[in-house]
């Protein structure tokens, strides 16, 4: 892809988690919820991971992984304390990048009271099977509905995250 394009297409995914953020930022909803697994010394964190399955959506060939009926769909969420309703900042890393590589930048914005939710796409994940790819990306914008489709059926569900 030409630099052009991976500009645009960066434009994008920050245009995209900032629609994100508008949209959820007054949804009453989407509050902190009890959380299973707390993984910093702050109580006032803990971070979930969810798998969400799209059952609609096959997941491609890709080396030597022979692809899958659906598509799995890890998703890391930050989840700050509190029961208050909270604004949403939906994450997309890089190719090959560990969902975790970010974690410096978005912690902070988990200090500010945002519930992140950091996407992990089945096959340019650092762990895809057959190995990080990129003939699965026009795959991601659906990925990227997909779960926040199942964030707002889940919103009304304080365990949810």
């Amino acid at each position: 892809m030409a630099a052009g394009g991976r500009r645009t297409a960066a434009r994008l995914v920050c245009g995209f988690a900032l629609s994100a953020l508008a949209v959820f930022s007054d949804a009453p909803l989407l509050a902190a919820a009890a959380r299973p697994e707390v993984t910093k010394a702050d109580d006032d964190l803990s971070v979930h991971v969810e798998t969400y399955v799209d059952s609609s959506r096959k997941t491609p060939r890709n080396g030597s992984y022979a692809g899958a009926p659906d598509r799995s769909i890890r998703v890391r969420f930050l989840v700050p304390g509190g029961t208050r309703p909270l604004p949403v900042l939906l994450w997309d890393h890089g190719q090959g990048v560990p969902i975790t590589a970010d974690d410096l930048l978005l912690l902070k914005f988990e200090e500010s009271g945002y519930l992140v939710a950091i996407i992990d796409h089945p096959l340019t994940r650092n762990d895809a099977p057959g190995g990080p790819t990129h003939i699965d990306r026009q795959s991601q914008p659906a990925d990227v509905s997909f779960v926040l489709s199942q964030m707002i059926a889940a919103s009304g569900d304080r365990s949810s995250w």
